[in-house]
């Protein structure tokens, strides 16, 4: 990526002049902070979506595009596949978080991470356990995704989401590079193979953190069956003092 620098000439006694120019953002630094703001927010509460999907191909399959190798399946899809997984969460920093989740079975499970300690409940009672911290956090889209944007060549549209003053960025056929394996892992379908993607960003207008994220993506396996896959997040109640997660026992 391209550096753009803005050099400052200094003056006698070696103090910079009053005004000076400070070094431009890289294009790498200019992407990732949004997801530095985010960062910095003391506590917020967050939903998250995961839909995938891979409808039974009907008649004749087509022709898969063929850009990159195609993976072969390692799912046994029989018939129509959709999954969802929602997340509703809150988080404290640092590293506080308590989260439900719905991942259609009929029976919602909790998990609460504080630093190394986890807890687990299926609705009686709590267990200790090893589970990392929950996936699909808005923090691990941003920083997955927005390396591969741009945003100095998007339009923003400003758009209130959630009460929240925002700038809309829009961008598709942006190229998967990492993101799938930094969100799902270097062996998950999603990885091998969605190779294109639609991302849509929300950025709070006063400091830039998303708002909202939509990350859409689609790809063929081997076989030329299709897997698409819809993530969504959204960050609301910033640095509430109503937000608190605390130890279930």
């Amino acid at each position: 990526m391209a550096v753009v620098v803005l050099s400052a000439v200094a003056c006698g006694g070696g103090d910079e002049p009053s005004g000076s120019p400070t070094p431009a953002a890289t294009a790498e630094e200019a992407a990732l902070a949004p997801c530095q703001a985010l960062d910095r927010l003391e506590r917020y509460r967050y939903t998250s979506l995961l839909r995938m999907e891979s409808p039974e191909p009907s008649g004749e399959t087509p022709a898969a595009p063929r850009e990159t190798p195609l993976a072969p399946r390692t799912r046994n899809y029989a018939g129509d596949f959709l999954f969802e997984y929602k997340m509703d969460a809150s988080f404290v920093a640092p590293d506080r978080t308590e989260v439900v989740i719905d991942a259609g079975t009929g029976v919602e499970s909790v998990i609460i991470a504080i630093g190394s300690d986890v807890w687990t409940s299926l609705g009686e009672g709590w267990t200790v356990a090893n589970t990392s911290i929950p996936p699909y956090r808005p923090d691990i889209a941003c920083y997955a995704v927005l390396p591969q944007l741009d945003l100095s060549t998007a339009q923003p549209v400003a758009e209130k989401i959630d009460d929240v003053d925002a700038l809309h960025y829009s961008f598709s056929g942006v190229a998967a590079g990492d993101s799938m394996q930094n969100i799902f892992g270097s062996g998950s379908d999603m990885h091998l193979v969605v190779q294109k993607l639609s991302v849509d960003v929300w950025l709070e207008e006063e400091d830039s953190w998303p708002a909202r994220i939509e990350i859409r993506g689609s790809g063929y396996y081997s076989d030329g069956r299709e897997l698409r896959l819809e993530l969504v997040t959204n960050v609301t109640d910033k640095n509430s003092k109503n937000i608190r997660v605390e130890p279930p026992i």
